[in-house]
């Protein structure tokens, strides 16, 4: 009984989770947008939102945010019927939906994270040697003393690898958002234009 509980919330929250994304419904050829993170809505229809970590957009007739149907005004009559939709398709200055300033303030938290598994490193591996010298010299068997630098070496080790492969990880997001800033040409409202994205 109590496995199936488990199991049914947990098929629950996951659904629950998955019905939470934002939703756009496109106005020229009607297709339907999921599991999409709305930014906002300009000129009364058009969309703003994120995808795949990229930035998008594109009018709209209605929307759904945290739940909510939002019908959006449409458009006054003199555009064309046949004209194409907006779909811009820019990189902001973002690397998967983040900018420099975010993976600069985690790669200092990883940073703080690896010099603490050094230091701890460094005391266990002080006070173990400490610990055999005092048994070599003075024939005392380290005993249970020898478990309080087997911890600061266990606790100490995973924090430094982990501190480390953060501090990788943020590096390589902190130059690919710095490179993302560039000029390209792509359809705007007005037609074709050059957009700078940094």
């Amino acid at each position: 009984m109590k496995k199936s509980i488990l199991l049914f919330t947990a098929l629950m929250a996951v659904l629950f989770s998955y019905s939470q994304s934002d939703i756009i419904y496109t106005v020229s050829d009607g297709k339907i947008i999921f599991d999409c993170d709305i930014i906002e809505v300009k000129d009364d229809n058009i969309v703003f939102y994120l995808k795949d970590s990229l930035k998008w957009s594109v009018e709209a007739k209605s929307i759904v945010k945290d739940g909510v149907n939002i019908e959006l005004v449409k458009k006054a009559e003199t555009q064309k019927e046949n004209t194409t939709p907006l779909i811009v398709y820019e990189k902001p200055g973002l690397y998967r939906g983040h900018d420099y300033d975010y993976y600069e303030r985690k790669y200092r938290r990883s940073k703080q994270l690896r010099n603490s598994g050094i230091i701890l490193n460094s005391i266990g591996f002080v006070g173990g040697a400490l610990l055999l010298f005092d048994a070599a010299v003075y024939s005392n068997a380290p005993g249970a003393n020898i478990l309080i630098p087997a911890v600061f070496i266990s606790v100490g080790t995973p924090l430094w690898i982990s501190g480390s492969r953060r501090m990788k990880n943020n590096m390589e997001a902190m130059e690919k958002a710095k490179a993302s800033t560039n000029l390209s040409f792509a359809a705007t409202q007005n037609g074709i234009g050059l957009i700078l994205s940094f």
